[in-house]
């Protein structure tokens, strides 16, 4: 599409203008996770997570990792975890 600015005069010809362009920025890596430990006893990490033991059998159970905020507790085994952390995106 062409644009032209006009005179205030009439017999001064439209001028054109060149098309706007807007860089668009560049969006911040995101953040990778961390793994925090490879292996954590269902107790210990229901007590670190402030959740009961059983909440994270449950989900283990299910096949499901279990997500607390930026925190990820993913099942190895029947009693072995792997805790994650993400770092929010800002």
């Amino acid at each position: 599409m062409n644009a032209y600015q006009l005179s205030l005069f009439p017999d001064e010809p439209p001028i054109p203008i060149a098309p706007h362009t807007r860089k668009r920025q560049k969006q911040p890596p995101a953040p990778k996770p961390i793994a925090i430990a490879e292996t954590y006893s269902t107790a210990k990490l229901a007590d670190f997570l402030g959740v009961s033991p059983s909440t994270l059998t449950r989900h283990r159970r299910a096949g499901n990792a279990y997500t607390k905020g930026s925190w990820t507790a993913k099942p190895l085994g029947k009693n072995t975890w792997t805790l994650i952390y993400t770092p929010p995106t800002t």
